[in-house]
């Protein structure tokens, strides 16, 4: 018998979306997805949400990197607030005590902006390392960043109380 009947495509559910009906399947593995969930590589092959990404995370999920950005940021919010504390130093009065509140709580500034911000780079930097996302990079220079700052900090301490001249 030979009818010129085309043959129906059989139609499944979509894995994500079952209400959905498809013919496509994944090429990697062989999972259903509808037209939403189809993603094309740049060799042609559509896949599904899972197979798009080695780690299992669908591209519209994509994180941004906020470890290794903070990395980044950190060192510069310490230097910035190291400068602002460099101005208010400026007004103060020339005879003003060291044992004065004022002093040590300008003291107390310095240490904890230069110790935060650089700290907080190179342990926002590690994390972000360590961690399996995007942004090596800028980890890499959030983390030096950071090493830097807290370098810079020390060699104020030296400068100032362990050298004076």
């Amino acid at each position: 018998m030979n009818h010129a009947e085309p043959i129906a495509a059989t139609t499944f559910g979509c894995a994500q979306h079952p209400s959905v009906e498809t013919d496509r399947c994944c090429a990697v593995c062989a999972q259903h997805m509808c037209e939403l969930c189809t993603f094309t590589t740049p060799g042609g092959a559509m896949v599904c949400p899972t197979c798009v990404r080695p780690s299992g995370e669908s591209p519209d999920k994509q994180r941004t990197p906020w470890l290794a950005i903070g990395s980044i940021a950190s060192p510069f919010i310490g230097f910035a607030g190291l400068m602002a504390l460099g101005v208010v130093a400026a007004f103060l009065p020339e005879d003003l005590p060291e044992d004065s509140p004022e002093a040590m709580l300008l003291g107390l500034g310095f240490i904890v902006s230069g110790l935060g911000g650089g700290v907080a780079g190179v342990s926002l930097g590690v994390a972000s390392l360590a961690s399996r996302r995007r942004g090596k990079a800028l980890a890499i220079t959030g983390t030096v960043l950071g090493s830097l700052m807290v370098l810079l900090l020390a060699g104020m301490f030296v400068l100032a109380f362990v050298a004076p001249a």
